[in-house]
């Protein structure tokens, strides 16, 4: 029987907690290699989508299954363009007294 754990799986299980993350990634960033930095980045996402995916599929399963009512919108209506409504005052004028105005 094997008495040991795959370290990759025990990180990625405690990298799921998002203190244990960023203080993980705090000191990756504190080495001199950035390569080790990239690393932990890829770690740290890895974990966290897998705790998305996680959350995701036990919601989609927990949730009842309910039929989506569809709304359906109605159509827009034409809007009429209103003449244009001459001044009151042109109106009581002569058609002489309009032209010389």
């Amino acid at each position: 029987m094997k008495n040991t754990i795959d370290y990759h799986d025990f990180l990625i299980q405690r990298l799921k907690d998002i203190d244990y993350s960023i203080g993980y990634l705090n000191e990756c960033l504190d080495d001199e290699d950035p390569r080790l930095f990239l690393s932990a980045l890829l770690n740290v996402y890895e974990a966290q989508s897998r705790l998305y995916f996680e959350k995701k599929k036990k919601a989609k399963t927990e949730a009842p299954s309910t039929v989506s009512k569809r709304v359906t919108r109605k159509p827009a209506t034409k809007i009429g363009i209103i003449p244009q409504q001459r001044d009151q005052s042109e109106k009581s004028l002569p058609r002489s007294a309009k032209k010389n105005s």
